[in-house]
């Protein structure tokens, strides 16, 4: 899993966005060997950012997925965007522990 934050922050990084909190949950396997980390951040950046970072997040983890995205400006002229971006990205547990 650092990897895996590792590359999400970098991406963020490129994307010129600051991921200040994060939050994290782990759902393990049921009934299978795929696991999932739901990763959502809250995030204020212009609209081309939160883009550029939603698309290169994605392209680097292949076994990740955008779950949930809500925008919202606050105002008309306002340059900036709130975003809530949750991803899920899908892991195997190794040796059928989680």
């Amino acid at each position: 899993m650092p990897t895996i934050l590792a590359t999400v922050y970098a991406q963020a990084s490129a994307a010129k966005i600051s991921l200040d909190v994060g939050h994290y949950a782990y759902s393990p396997p049921k009934g299978g060997s795929i696991g999932r980390y739901e990763l959502e951040f809250p995030v204020r950046a212009d609209y081309p950012s939160i883009r550029s970072f939603i698309n290169g997040t994605l392209s680097a983890l292949p076994a990740a997925g955008l779950d949930k995205l809500h925008l919202e400006r606050k105002a008309v002229g306002d340059p900036y965007v709130n975003a809530d971006i949750r991803f899920v990205v899908f892991m195997r547990a190794q040796d059928g522990s989680s």
